[in-house]
């Protein structure tokens, strides 16, 4: 929207430079996006949002200005005196009528006034300099009258040559599918049938709401007229505006709501200017209004106010500030808000009422009319924000809120759950979703025995409740697997954490397990798991074993299987899947267990400055050991002395099987590093202590030293 300097002191006579003014219009909720000239020329063009309409003409930016600065604003009157005819015909229909509206959902205000014997020509100086300081163009006076009229209220006009209309009638009513029509433009449009167009008895003379048609347009030739005036539909003018990509000024407008009761005020206006500019009488008028009259066609119809009551106790809790009642009055008038009434009753105010005990305030009640220029003014806390708006968010003091602070209590499901996720993420792994449900295709009967089974209508079993998370994690690896060689990827590591069902003779509970699949190996996923145990504080309770209990099928596809138990109970295992061209990786343990062991504690412990010493030892031992075992058995050896000679930690490094090593063996190499917190280990303690975890290693596992 864009007003010069000069224009707007015809309607609000404000002496503001207009660099100070565009500050002051922007604080209080009127943006000036931008300032262009100097002085009288200075052109403000505003930012209007959507729900505005009321801002989109020179008398709403006048109206906000006026209100803002304290300036008394001027109003422009439709000349009565030349205007002598209007009142004899302003509610007396011709007996003929000429308008006739077969869509009053869609346009359900139209007024139309005719006038004869215009004298059309070139605009006076004033009204072609306003229009071409605007970046309009001036066509000729009629035209620019009804552009004028436009940015003047707010509400779009169209001038029809009379005498090119068929008939000599207006047909407000829906395009036909694939009608068409020449705009002023002098593009073709085809027309749909959701379209509204303004006809005369034969065809489309114009698109309703947004460009006439070329045929009726009002050239140098014409004599009589027919000024349009009318509230249409928002949504339909929005919708043919976008599917034609014809936006225009007058569409623009219909599409954020125009003002009812501004439709005859601007028709009366712009006639008051075209008698004065062009000469010619008023020969007819005809206003149909189903706007308050569903159904009807009386010309004198009232738009329905609408009525808010505005509670003053309301605006002190929300805005924290009390407003003095003097400029509740002026902001409320300034607005355009009529005040029909004023009470006051002391009861307690229910909504965001003081706590019980607390006194009873008294409640001052305003029954108040909103204007119909403010579509946007529908509730309390609406005319509330305009209040503050207008008085000045800079007098309302900055508080800090009065919030109750609490400690949020841990949630140790949660806090678990969340660990063991960011550690895996961040270990290269991706959380998956597998189907909680198993077809019953896939399951034979011996396993049926250990399934939660699903009832089909008939009565039979026809899905199953899976009870393991590893199976539905194999499925997506082997739908990705193509995937994984397409694209040259190395590895597809994938968890879950979720519920899975078990059934047993008596019983059916529900568990919630860990499940993990690593294309990298079994050690790539060993070592993943065991940053996990010792993120969730367990490494010191974990320990492995080769006792397995697979009491389901679903465990003799995997091979290499290690228990995994937390102080010596079995909580789940880890083992491998044999694939084409790769072994995969496979863990499921019991997350319920985690949870109940976990210490996510951080413990301070001081960094040791003193050196540590290690020692690397190979043994070799019979093809079935695990590492598991051997580390056990080690970290059992070195108990009696960890007080004097602490192991600080035991790694695994190597695997060795060849022609120095006989056959049914095999050769594992790892690593014991030792430090003490206050002093310096001798090397031939260490060498004691290491000697002890070889001849332990001889004794359990017959294991000999590689040569």
């Amino acid at each position: 929207m864009k007003i010069t300097y000069s224009i707007l002191k015809e309607y609000c006579p404000v002496a503001l430079e207009p660099k100070k003014l565009a500050d002051l219009l922007t604080r209080h909720g009127v943006k000036v996006e931008s300032l262009e000239g100097q002085g009288d020329n200075t052109i403000f063009e505003f930012e209007i949002t959507a729900n505005r309409p009321d801002c989109l003409s020179f008398i709403g930016i006048a109206r906000e200005t006026a209100l803002i600065t304290g300036v008394k604003r001027i109003e422009h009157k439709v000349k009565i005196s030349k205007l002598s005819t209007i009142r004899s015909t302003l509610h007396a229909p011709r007996s003929t009528p000429f308008i006739n509206i077969k869509s009053p959902d869609l346009c359900p205000m139209y007024i139309g006034r005719i006038i004869r014997d215009v004298k059309v020509g070139p605009s006076p100086a004033w009204l072609r300099n306003h229009l071409e300081s605007l970046g309009s163009r001036s066509i000729n006076n009629i035209v620019d009258i009804t552009n004028w009229v436009l940015l003047e209220t707010g509400q779009p006009l169209h001038a029809f040559d009379l005498d090119k209309l068929a008939g000599s009638q207006i047909i407000v009513r829906s395009a036909a599918q694939g009608e068409k029509l020449v705009a002023i433009d002098a593009k073709t449009y085809e027309l749909k049938s959701d379209m509204l167009v303004i006809a005369d008895a034969q065809k489309p003379v114009a698109l309703a709401g947004i460009m006439g048609g070329k045929d009726t347009e009002v050239t140098e030739s014409t004599k009589n007229i027919l000024l349009e005036s009318a509230y249409f539909n928002p949504t339909c003018i929005r919708r043919t505006s976008r599917n034609l990509a014809l936006p225009t000024d007058s569409s623009y407008r219909f599409e954020r709501i125009v003002d009812p009761k501004g439709v005859d005020t601007a028709s009366q206006r712009a006639v008051g200017l075209i008698l004065e500019l062009a000469g010619g009488t008023l020969d007819g008028h005809q206003a149909l209004d189903y706007l308050s009259a569903k159904g009807g066609s009386a010309s004198g119809g009232k738009y329905k106010d609408r009525k808010v009551t505005l509670r003053t106790e309301r605006i002190n809790r929300i805005l924290g500030i009390t407003i003095p009642a003097t400029e509740i009055k002026r902001i409320l008038t300034g607005l355009g808000i009529k005040i029909l009434s004023a009470s006051n009753a002391s009861r307690p105010f229910r909504r965001g009422s003081p706590q019980k005990g607390a006194a009873r305030s008294t409640l001052y009640a305003l029954r108040l009319v909103v204007p119909s220029f403010r579509p946007d003014i529908n509730l309390e806390a609406d005319i509330i924000e305009e209040l503050a708006r207008i008085y000045g968010y800079d007098k309302i003091p900055v508080t800090p809120p009065r919030v109750e602070l609490k400690v949020a209590q841990s949630d140790r499901i949660y806090d678990v759950t969340r660990a063991a996720r960011s550690h895996l993420v961040e270990s290269g792994y991706n959380e998956a979703m597998t189907n909680s449900f198993w077809d019953k295709s896939v399951v034979s009967e011996a396993d049926a025995g250990h399934l939660v089974g699903l009832s089909a209508p008939d009565g039979t079993t026809d899905r199953f409740l899976r009870n393991n998370l590893v199976k539905g994690l194999l499925d997506v690896f082997n739908i990705n697997e193509n995937y994984l060689h397409s694209q040259a990827q190395k590895t597809i590591k994938l968890f879950e954490i979720s519920k899975t069902y078990h059934r047993d003779n008596t019983s059916t509970k529900e568990g919630f397990s860990l499940g993990v699949v690593d294309s990298a190996g079994f050690y790539s996923l060993k070592g993943a798991v065991e940053g996990l145990f010792n993120v969730l504080g367990l490494s010191n309770k974990i320990s492995y074993s080769n006792e397995v209990s697979a009491t389901i099928s679903i465990l003799q596809g995997i091979k290499n299987i290690v228990a995994i138990n937390i102080e010596g109970n079995p909580i789940g295992y880890l083992g491998t899947s044999e694939r084409t061209e790769t072994t995969i990786g496979v863990l499921e343990v019991d997350f319920e267990a985690l949870i109940s062991q976990a210490d996510l504690a951080k413990h301070y412990k001081s960094f040791i400055r003193l050196p540590a010493v290690t020692r690397d030892i190979a043994v070799v031992v019979s093809e079935s050991t695990a590492w598991a075992q051997i580390e056990n058995i080690s970290r059992q050896a070195l108990m009696p002395s960890a007080q004097d000679i602490p192991l600080e930690k035991i790694e695994f490094f190597d695997i060795y099987r060849g022609k120095q090593i006989q056959s049914g063996h095999k050769s594992i190499a790892f690593s014991l590093t030792f430090r003490h917190p206050t002093r310096t280990l001798a090397s031939e303690a260490v060498d004691s202590v290491v000697k002890t975890v070889v001849d332990a290693l001889a004794r359990d596992l017959k294991a000999t030293l590689r040569a």
